[in-house]
């Protein structure tokens, strides 16, 4: 081969030789081929022509094998939600409270569910001031000190509960209760 061709002149030399090979463009010309193709007269079934490859992606890896997947993310951590102490000033008694609250610790759990999926911290504990007015409804109900739970979400959806709650009517006037809910998660 002459390295002085350009590239342009050795691109057209398969034309050039498929036109002086098969009789040019002037010479005879031949009738088409035809071809036809049957389906084989045994029963057998066709062999399996294997998995398409052709729809592989660059990280497909080695045919046969199966593709790497990524490891699972590790499982969020879990939470726990137990009631501290309660503590009554009115006409009262803090089982009343306590059963009461006892019955919002799904409700609790499930505002801690929430906010360990947002990633925000959700351990500490959250002392509650509860007014409870004389037909048992709920005044109000604030985060006092010495709450250690460092998250506003969580204190606003267990506040929520509370101050849905009826309790039972003091025998008089009104009451106020401090309750605790302590929180924690595990790793």
């Amino acid at each position: 081969m002459n390295a002085d061709i350009p590239l342009m002149k050795w691109s057209r030399l398969p034309v050039l030789l498929g036109l002086t090979c098969c009789g040019g463009a002037g010479g005879p010309t031949s009738p088409p081929i035809t071809v036809t193709a049957t389906a084989p007269e045994s029963s057998a079934a066709a062999p399996d022509p294997g998995p398409d490859l052709s729809a592989r992606g660059p990280d497909a890896g080695v045919p046969g094998e199966s593709p790497a997947s990524p490891p699972p993310p590790p499982p969020p951590p879990e939470g726990q939600v137990r009631a501290g102490p309660v503590t009554v000033t009115g006409k009262l008694a803090p089982e009343e409270i306590q059963g009461k609250m006892a019955g919002h610790m799904p409700t609790f759990t499930a505002c801690q569910k929430a906010a360990l999926a947002d990633g925000a911290p959700a351990s500490g504990t959250l002392r509650l001031r509860i007014l409870i007015d004389q037909t048992g409804q709920v005044s109000s109900a604030n985060v006092t000190a010495p709450s250690t739970l460092k998250n506003d979400k969580l204190a606003r959806c267990v506040l929520k509960a509370v101050r849905a709650t009826a309790f039972p009517r003091p025998s008089q006037g009104t009451v106020e209760a401090t309750y605790s809910v302590v929180f924690s998660q595990q790793p």
